[in-house]
């Protein structure tokens, strides 16, 4: 009976213990999920918590590129009036090489305006804005 006690109490220890086998997108989705979270709160001091000091924001259009310093200050204004911003991703496809991670963003896009989108995307490819 104590060797059916002992191997039960070793075998439930095991299980408690192992860790699940993480992916190597867990650790970036968890990050990005509370990046998004925080937008979408409206919570300036909890968004802004998740970036490093030299952090680049990388803005919709192509020509949106800002510090840190510059992104708190568009981003402020908007927090500070409710006004945040929801992402809901489609999907994510992580290349992970080292210790870096880039993502792809799939969002959806309403079939009335996706010939729009479309156009606006392929104009903004091929207009020279220097």
């Amino acid at each position: 009976m104590r060797y059916f006690l002992t191997s039960g109490l070793i075998y439930a220890l095991l299980c408690l213990s192992s860790p699940a086998t993480a992916s190597p997108e867990d650790e970036p989705n968890r990050l990005l999920d509370g990046f998004h979270q925080a937008a979408s709160r409206t919570d300036f001091s909890d968004y802004f918590s998740w970036s490093a000091q030299e952090s680049v924001f990388l803005g919709t259009d192509g020509s949106g590129r800002w510090t840190l310093k510059e992104f708190k200050a568009y981003t402020k204004p908007h927090f500070a009036s409710g006004t945040g911003w929801t992402y809901k991703p489609l999907e994510r496809f992580w290349p992970i090489s080292g210790n870096v991670a880039q993502y792809d963003l799939a969002l959806p896009i309403p079939n009335g305006i996706v010939d729009d989108v479309a156009n606006q995307v392929k104009h903004a490819m091929t207009t020279d804005e220097d």
